[in-house]
């Protein structure tokens, strides 16, 4: 074959492969179930109350797709194993593939490490994502609101207000990400802490992104709020800033956020 068939070949292949994410996207989006039921983060739940939940992707058949929520809610799922790694709504994703607009509320996930309420690790670019104070995150080690671990990518755009659990001897608990290596944007999280353990070599950088203020994270390019600034209209306006890239003065530290 001549130089160009073969990359016609090549072209052709990749053209197919997208196709079939696409499918499986498709697929995927219409088998996940939602079910409405109103809990509380201190109510005890069963399996009963909940939906059985087996995360989509683990680390030996890794997740390597596109998703796209619709800005649905997704609620009602539960999953109970304390020896399990990898747990959340996705078990563990491949890195560069957008993950968007995809929010869950009202669920319960319990494993070991890399344990998550959207994601137990995510290599994806994750973008207008939330986990409400509805879902409990419970482990050992690589605890987060959004992802227990994650790769190189992106979050974007997204919060969490989930309710993090960790064992006597937990480690890398955050409330956005547990372990992390991605660059985290206009996100905020209710947690006193934003991640637990970060490789700001590897990508672990931030911008416009809030947390509690009663910590003592120090990160380049987070900002403390109080929880009456998370829950008003104000963490609303500087997310928006963050989008619109404008530069918001805060009064009482003198200085602008940007």
């Amino acid at each position: 074959a001549t130089q160009q068939e073969e990359l016609e070949a090549q072209r052709d292949d990749k053209a197919a492969t997208l196709e079939e994410q696409k499918e499986q996207a498709a697929i995927l989006q219409e088998q996940i179930a939602v079910k409405s039921k109103e809990i509380t983060v201190n109510e005890d739940l069963t399996a009963d109350d909940l939906r059985a939940w087996t995360p989509i992707g683990n680390l030996y058949a890794i997740y390597c797709g596109m998703f796209d929520g619709g800005d649905f809610t997704i609620s009602g799922l539960y999953l109970s194993d304390p020896e399990m790694d990898y747990v959340g709504l996705f078990g563990y994703t491949s890195y560069n593939y957008p993950i968007t607009d995809v929010h869950l509320t009202n669920s319960y996930f319990e494993g070991n490490s890399n344990v998550g309420g959207l994601f137990g690790n995510a290599g994806s670019n994750i973008s207008g994502c939330s986990v409400s104070d509805t879902v409990t995150v419970k482990g050992n080690s690589n605890l987060g609101g959004i992802a227990g671990g994650s790769q190189f990518g992106e979050l974007t755009n997204s919060y969490s207000m989930a309710n993090i659990i960790s064992g006597e001897e937990g480690y890398d608990r955050g409330g956005l990400v547990g372990y992390n290596y991605m660059r985290i944007s206009n996100c905020y999280t209710t947690d006193s802490v934003i991640v637990g353990g970060n490789n700001a070599s590897y990508g672990g950088e931030f911008s416009n992104t809030f947390f509690l203020a009663d910590a003592d994270d120090d990160l380049e390019g987070t900002t403390p709020m109080t929880m009456e600034q998370l829950r008003s209209g104000e963490i609303a306006s500087l997310l928006q800033a963050g989008i619109q890239g404008e530069e918001i003065y805060d009064e009482e530290t003198d200085s602008y956020i940007t």
